[in-house]
């Protein structure tokens, strides 16, 4: 019974070859100056979300980790976000000094409730972390006018949107910085890996700094 029930559950399925992660095994033990590809990706990564800079790191996580700890952010600051996550990036939050603030998501949609957003907003809340699920765009301009009314960091997880456009223009362009896992079964994979991508120069040379 048990079984019959867990191959009813719909669930991902790995699509690539067995030969393709041998191939990448291949690649990570016997190519030399494996620093020159990652900056290439990284550059094309970038150029495909329509960024100014891309920053290969080891994980989604990492990626928040990264950028949270690059904004200096008094111990204890807020940090709203979006309720269907992953616990590692909770975890993440935690381990910057910073309260991971939960907000809804509207019952019928998969629309931010704004007015949820609007009653745990406070003058310690620094920065909100939206993922944007199934590459469906939620209310991202009632999003993006909270944001700019409270003075907010944006940062938004992309890994189920790559390439996602609002308004003409890819939603990158709205956020302070964006993340992405390249884990396998994501829109983009590398195996394992992770993706900042920013257009602000300041914030790139931080998050840089913080990396090393």
């Amino acid at each position: 019974m048990m079984k019959r029930l867990t191959l009813s559950i719909p669930r991902a399925v790995y699509y690539m070859s067995k030969i393709t992660p041998l191939y990448s095994l291949f690649n990570i033990l016997f190519i030399k100056n494996k620093k020159k590809y990652v900056e290439i990706f990284e550059t094309e990564f970038a150029k495909a979300v329509d960024s100014k800079y891309g920053i290969a790191t080891s994980h989604a996580r990492t990626s928040l980790y990264y950028t949270l700890q690059s904004l200096n952010l008094n111990n204890n600051s807020d940090v709203l976000m979006s309720s269907i996550n992953l616990p590692d990036m909770i975890n993440m939050i935690h381990l910057c000094n910073l309260n991971p603030i939960l907000i809804d998501y509207k019952k019928e949609s998969f629309n931010i409730s704004i007015s949820d957003l609007e009653d745990k907003v406070t003058p310690n809340t620094k920065v909100l972390f939206l993922t944007i699920l199934n590459g469906i765009a939620p209310n991202l301009e009632d999003i993006y006018t909270f944001v700019k009314k409270y003075n907010l960091f944006l940062i938004q997880d992309l890994t189920q949107s790559f390439q996602l456009s609002y308004k003409k223009k890819q939603v990158t362009n709205y956020a302070d910085v964006s993340i992405y896992s390249l884990c396998d079964l994501k829109d983009i994979h590398t195996h394992r890996g992770g993706m900042i991508v920013t257009n602000n120069d300041l914030i790139h040379n931080k998050i840089r700094t913080v990396k090393l």
